[in-house]
């Protein structure tokens, strides 16, 4: 809008609509007193748009909205720019056409034209009749209606001020609200005298709320605010009231959820005649700065309390007469304090390293000097008994358990600390490459995760001590000169880190021998070395960036992990801490840096990632590692439809080679075939040894033919080779079976197996050959069979064919001593058209495959709930019974909701109901599962997992699942009288189910050898043929009513 008072015409089309809908009082009346004077009946002001006139104000309503400016009256008086008026327009031949004439009718017609401040014409007011007149106004009238024009002008102008004013009001109140709805910030307000807030919605979802539900009074406000900070928070808003100055505070408000989180409070009061007027402020989430930085704060104070303890270790004095034992209790209680943790111990290894000794124990939790080295059992360790330890030892890496209940028992010390010790850390020493002691560090409170650091910590105490051994054992002249070294150099010198001294430009003005040997280099070569030249390029700039930040002083100090390079040009994996130290008058200031060399840990993890996959014969791909390449493959076929090709390559008559020469000269000729065989693949071809002299070639983006092709070539190169071992010559022959792994075949499993049937079958037809796999034969046969059963259970489900049997399951307390308790699994049989029982490994497979599990599981559970209906006695008895599940059922939300519907109609209590699936079904669909147990749960019913332990066997996922029950696969148990694995395994699951709170079932108990075994384990409950052979329900039954009877019976006889 100008900023005259003058009507910018530009804009008055895109008002026009909005000044017709507004009524100005003011022109009306002008255009009353306009057609009053004129002495006409029609009055009116039309605005110009373009090529039209429309109309603003007029004294009838049926004066047309908008006219074209060539065809009317009006018009012709704006193009004109002045007055046109007329006494009979009809009359006059250049106004007659006009349709305001011969259509509307007038012929009496005034049109004055209103005129902007720029002259321009933007309108005009009419006053027209359709009656003539016989004289003109007289110039008087003329003059004031002039007049009138200019009033109607002027009113037109105010109208649209007003409009821009209104338009853009309207504009800030849509910005402001935009602004509130788009800061992350959430706002509050406050005037004097006002018990209650105005706060935003946003900082009512900041808090948990749903809009207009938080409560906004004063005291509220004050209430949410965290107890110990409510009454500062109150005295620093009194402080502000007067201040008119903006402040902030952070301050831990409560939240719906009940919890506190971190705000960020930012205000200022408004203050009017010495009073305060108004506050406002906004919050800002800070919760997750505060959080960070608490992480932060609790990893500096870890990083200093081992700095102190390493520093007080480097600063460690000892003379002639000092020995280690006297230091034992000083440098185990500084260990406890570097790791804030109850017990150190330490540990000699004997000469012949097959055992430790107990040395010395700190325990931080009895009174000083916390010597507990007498009290603690065991006192020595052996190879003989803890073999997996003393491995892990020689590899010389630190063993970190940070749950000791998930850790092999050998780790343990055979499970001799395994009740009071949740945690363990132990660090071995060595002097000349051997290990000569143990440092052991272990938490009794709870699991615990050790941290990098930490461990870092504990290897380089480990390191310091080796040097002090090393120490003991030198010339009583070296020590005195080493002492003097230390007692000069402090932790410098003799540090069990490599450390030095940089200038500002990375100029190394000083190191220590840990450096050096750590680098390889001499202290000469190393100090006329910069920093630069001694770190990879690829971790150099990171460096170089924070070590100016450091001298800049815009850190204190900083880690990172780098690599240095050795002087032999290798790399050294290290950590490296720097921190700045502050000049003095004697010296300039430096950087100092603490390095950490990590190569070996680094090497052996490397090499373990290799042998993991790797076989170590050949060198070539594990049949692990070959596995996850094929389901990759797999994958890739599945979602691209790409071709690959599987091939499962058998060495004829290897076992000749090795009867006649030995397995040293198999080993050799295996080598020497994985050369020739190689020879002839492509560069993304995949070969793998699986086992013996069995390999698998996986080759990508290939089609059968040419895969046939390929290995044609590589048997007939084979086929050439000859082996020679000492004397003997040898000619070798492959048979190779060949599949396709396409996007109609991409099951891992059954390709291999595919595979290895192909390679049977190229053997059976002569060796010495490729065979494609083709589904014939027995493939076609088993599928014929398994349509077979997709009728058979059909039509087995319609004529009522499938019989119910149960086998009893009993509380281990009851093998003991019997119990009225009658708790039992339910099991389906198919009964054939001839009456011939046939068990579920029959038809189940199939059942499982054509998606008709679903169907069965409702029929039983049908059958069985109907069963219990009729047999009211057996209910009332009835402990507990056990249905199983498919995965199909488990996965469908129409048969859970059936289910519920079909406990909650057979009046069975919940509580007697216990539905089983198996732990794979579990697993594959846990979201399904927990679906499932919370709906039937809500009933009462109980849960069990069945064939525990035949899968993944992970116990994370059950922290999700309310299971009640864990039923211990019975491959574990049918044998677990003489397999200590099957017992170990057996006994873990019972200890972590009894732990999580949850029962155990003891499957495919046979025998009464198994049974007693079962009983040592701590299984709640056991199952099978020694207890029970399944059988009808209907014999159950039976058996119920006749003990019913005989009670009965009992109770009549007046005896």
């Amino acid at each position: 809008m100008p900023d005259s008072l003058g009507l910018d015409t530009s804009v008055i089309p895109n008002w026009i609509k909005t000044l017709r809908h507004e009524e100005d009082h003011q022109a009306l009346m002008i255009l009353e007193l306009a057609a009053e004077l004129a002495d006409a009946p029609i009055a009116m002001i039309n605005l110009r748009d373009g090529g039209q006139l429309k109309r603003w104000l007029s004294l009838d309503d049926n004066v047309h909205e908008s006219i074209p400016i060539n065809d009317a009256l009006c018009g012709m008086a704006v193009m004109q720019a002045s007055p046109l008026i007329t006494c009979d327009a009809r009359q006059q031949s250049e106004l007659a056409r006009c349709s305001s004439v011969f259509a509307d009718g007038i012929r009496y017609y005034i049109g004055l034209p209103l005129k902007a401040d720029n002259g321009e014409i933007i309108g005009c007011m009419s006053i027209a009749d359709s009656e003539p007149r016989q004289q003109l106004p007289s110039s008087e009238i003329l003059v004031r209606l002039n007049k009138l024009a200019l009033l109607a002008t002027e009113a037109l102008k105010r109208q649209i001020n007003q409009s821009h004013l209104n338009a853009e009001f309207e504009d800030s109140q849509s910005r402001a609200s935009w602004i509130l709805r788009s800061i992350s910030d959430g706002i509050l307000e406050w005037k004097t005298g006002n018990e209650r807030l105005t706060i935003s919605t946003r900082l009512e979802n900041l808090l948990g709320y749903e809009a207009g539900t938080l409560d906004t009074g004063l005291e509220a406000l004050y209430g949410r605010v965290a107890f110990d900070m409510r009454d500062d928070f109150k005295a620093l808003i009194g402080s502000k009231r007067l201040s008119g100055t903006p402040f902030n505070c952070e301050l831990l408000i409560r939240t719906q959820q009940g919890d506190h989180r971190w705000f960020e409070l930012r205000a200022q009061f408004e203050v009017r005649n010495g009073a305060p007027y108004r506050f406002i402020g906004s919050l800002l989430d800070i919760h997750q700065q505060h959080l960070a930085k608490d992480a932060q704060a609790d990893k500096l104070r870890r990083y200093e309390r081992q700095q102190a303890a390493l520093i007080e270790l480097g600063n460690t004095r000892h003379d002639n007469s000092t020995h280690l034992d006297s230091l034992l209790p000083w440098l185990c209680e500084q260990v406890a304090k570097g790791l804030q943790i109850r017990k150190v111990s330490f540990w000699y290894m004997n000469a012949a390293h097959d055992c430790l000794s107990l040395a010395h124990v700190h325990d931080a939790w009895i009174p000083p000097p916390h010597d507990a080295t007498l009290s603690t059992v065991p006192t020595s360790l052996t190879r003989k008994h803890n073999g997996l330890y003393f491995e892990a030892l020689d590899a010389g890496r630190a063993l970190a358990l940070a749950d000791v209940t998930k850790a092999n028992q050998e780790l343990l010390f055979d499970g001799t600390f395994r009740c009071s010790v949740k945690a363990i850390i132990d660090s071995p020493i060595r002097v000349a490459g051997q290990v000569v002691a143990v440092i052991c560090c272990t938490e009794s409170h709870a699991p615990r995760q050790w941290t990098d650091d930490e461990q870092a910590f504990l290897a380089s105490v480990s390191d310091h001590v080796s040097q002090l051994m090393t120490e003991f054992e030198q010339q009583a002249s070296q020590k005195r000169l080493r002492a003097s070294e230390r007692r000069y150099r402090a932790t410098f010198e003799h540090s069990a880190v490599g450390m030095a001294h940089l200038s500002t430009s990375g100029q190394l003005l000083r190191v220590n021998q840990r450096l050096e040997s750590i680098l390889g280099y001499t202290s000469t070569t190393l100090s006329q070395s910069v920093i630069r030249e001694l770190i990879e390029p690829e971790d150099l700039e990171s460096f170089l960036l924070q070590h100016q930040a450091l001298i800049e002083q815009r850190k204190d100090f900083f880690t990172q992990q780098c690599r240095f390079i050795h002087a032999s040009g290798n790399s050294v994996h290290a950590e490296i801490s720097v921190s700045a130290v502050e000049a003095t008058p004697e010296q300039d200031g430096y950087t100092l840096l603490a390095l950490i060399d990590n190569t070996l840990n680094h090497t052996m993890s490397q090499r373990m990632a290799h042998e993991a996959n790797h076989d170590s014969l050949t060198g070539l791909l594990n049949r692990g590692a070959f596995k996850r390449k094929l389901t990759t493959l797999c994958d890739d076929a599945r979602a691209t439809r790409a071709l690959h090709c599987l091939a499962y390559i058998d060495l004829d008559q290897f076992k000749v080679v090795n009867d006649t020469c030995g397995h040293s000269a198999g080993d050799a000729l295996l080598i020497q075939l994985v050369d020739v065989i190689a020879a002839g693949l492509r560069k993304q071809d995949r070969l793998a040894r699986l086992g013996g002299d069995e390999f698998g070639l996986l080759m990508s983006n290939i089609t059968l033919d040419d895969a046939e092709a390929l290995l044609e070539e590589m048997r007939q190169s084979v086929t050439n080779f000859r082996f020679m071992w000492e004397d003997k010559l040898f000619t070798i022959s492959t048979s190779i079976g060949l599949v396709s792994i396409d996007s109609n075949h991409n099951d891992p499993h059954q390709l291999l197996s595919a595979a290895d049937a192909a390679c049977y079958e190229a053997k059976d037809a002569g060796r010495n050959r490729v065979h494609r796999h083709s589904e014939s034969g027995d493939e076609v046969a088993r599928r014929m069979q398994e349509m077979h059963w997709l009728a058979e259970i059909t039509a087995a489900i319609e004529e009522q064919r499938l019989v119910l049997y149960q086998q009893p399951i009993v509380s281990t307390l009851a093998t003991a001593e019997p119990t009225n308790e009658l708790h039992y699994e339910v099991l389906v049989r198919l009964k054939g058209r001839e009456g011939a029982i046939i068990s579920p490994g029959a038809f189940l497979p199939a059942a499982e495959r054509y998606g008709l599990s679903a169907a069965i599981d409702e029929h039983v559970i049908r059958q069985y709930l109907n069963w219990l209906a009729a047999h009211p006695a057996h209910a009332q008895r009835l402990t507990m019974v056990s249905l199983n599940l498919s995965g199909h059922s488990i996965s469908s939300p129409s048969f859970r909701d059936l289910l519920v519907t079909m406990v909650r109609d057979s009046g069975i209590p919940g509580d007697k109901l216990c539905f089983e699936i198996t732990e794979s079904v579990a697993i594959t669909r846990l979201g399904d599962a927990r679906a499932f147990f919370e709906a039937l749960g809500a009933l009462g019913c109980s849960f069990a997992l069945d064939d525990f332990g035949s899968g993944v066997s992970s116990f994370g996922y059950l922290k999700n699942l309310p299971v009640d029950f864990l039923k211990i696969d019975g491959a574990f148990i049918r044998d677990m009288d003489t397999n200590r694995v099957s017992y170990s395994i057996a006994r873990a699951i019972a200890e972590v189910a009894r732990e999580m709170g949850m029962k155990t079932v003891a499957e495919f108990v046979g025998s009464p050898e198994v049974l007693a075994s079962v009983a040592t384990v701590g299984a709640d409950f056991v199952q099978g043929y020694a207890l029970g052979m399944p059988e009808p329900l209907e014999a159950i039954a039976i058996l119920s009513n006749t003990d019913d009877n005989q009670e009965k019976r009992h109770a009549d006889d007046p005896a």
